[in-house]
């Protein structure tokens, strides 16, 4: 889990943005939807719920299909990701959504490992 904060982000820390808030987002979730996970969507939602998580990255394994039902009920921020693995390496992909503007801008590579 990543606790995101306005100066660890390299936001401006004037007076009038001193009380931007802390978000605390686990940036690598698998769901059922993975071959490695039985975590149900459901079961995840309370799990973030219950750990005052201000969102996720949903990342399984070769599918999106999870992040995407999640990213659609969810009353958190989902980031739609997905860990796509080959023979040679495992590479993390992710579409960004904004809170406001919940359309996909196109897909990422975020990690990637040979």
């Amino acid at each position: 889990m990543v606790a995101l904060s306005a100066q660890n982000a390299g936001y401006d820390l004037t007076s009038e943005n001193q009380n931007l808030p802390t978000l605390r987002f686990d940036l690598h979730v698998h769901t059922h939807y993975s071959y490695d996970c039985l975590l149900s969507l459901k079961r995840l939602a309370a799990v973030v719920h219950r750990k005052g998580l201000n969102g996720i990255a949903v990342l399984d394994h070769d599918e999106i299909e999870g992040a995407l039902r999640l990213r659609d009920r969810a009353p958190f921020q989902v980031i739609v990701g997905e860990e796509i693995g080959t023979l040679l390496y495992t590479r993390i992909d992710g579409g960004f959504n904004s809170a406001l503007d919940p359309s996909p801008r196109g897909t990422r590579t975020l990690w990637s490992r040979p």
